[in-house]
């Protein structure tokens, strides 16, 4: 199921009769579907191939720059991972790591805001890039293996002709993956992740230590 402004689009997939479905009621959403192809209004794609390579290269996997620098290398966390998610109008990209025991939050986010803007002013390397663009055509064809479900096929096919008005949007989807540059993902880190982009900094520490907080935060009650 997708949302586009006001619609809703309701994927029904698997060995269905098509006699069956062509007066189903969905109660809850109140529609009717007559049989035919539910078609909306094209919408935008952003440019997300640039951004998602990123993602990849900083923090996706053991052999990514965050992981082997803060985890391998100066152990100072036991973990850290990344996720971009787009939408239609705007998106965010987020980075995550847990710090290890004796270290603290700043010595970690110094550590990040290092490497980002190492790879915004480097760029990536020959090695790095064949990884995100392994990484990207993998994760699109792990999609098509389900029929059903959230990321499966009817659901990829559904996405698609929401947000774009074509269900066969696939190979072009993949394409954005393919033609990114060392160039178009310095250009995006330099206007999503460099130091001096705006960002919002959570520190999750333990009920009454905000002390272990970064710096200048402030306490959200969380029941």
């Amino acid at each position: 199921m997708s949302f586009a402004g006001s619609a809703i689009v309701h994927t029904l997939s698997g060995d269905l009769p098509i006699s069956t479905l062509a007066t189903r009621r969905e109660p809850f959403y109140g529609f009717t579907w007559d049989g035919k192809q539910i078609t909306v209004g094209k919408g935008r794609v952003a440019p997300v191939g640039a951004r998602t390579a990123t993602r990849v290269v900083l923090a996706n996997g053991k052999t990514s720059r965050l992981y082997r620098r803060l985890v391998f290398d100066q152990q100072i966390a036991t973990d850290v991972s990344a996720a971009q998610n787009s939408r239609e109008i705007a998106g965010f990209m987020q980075i995550a790591a847990t710090a290890a025991p004796g270290h603290a939050l700043p010595e970690i986010e110094a550590a990040i805001t290092e490497e980002v803007d190492n790879l915004a002013t480097n760029g990536p390397t020959a090695d790095e890039m064949e990884r995100g663009r392994v990484q990207a055509e993998s994760q699109f064809m792990f999609r098509l293996q389900s029929v059903g479900g959230f990321g499966g096929k009817s659901d990829q096919l559904n996405a698609y002709n929401t947000f774009v008005g074509d269900p066969a949007y696939f190979e072009r989807d993949l394409a954005r993956y393919q033609r990114v540059t060392p160039a178009s993902m310095q250009s995006a880190m330099a206007r999503s992740l460099a130091r001096g982009v705006p960002r919002v900094m959570l520190s999750v520490v333990p009920r009454g230590r905000p002390a272990l907080a970064m710096p200048g935060s402030v306490v959200a009650d969380v029941s």
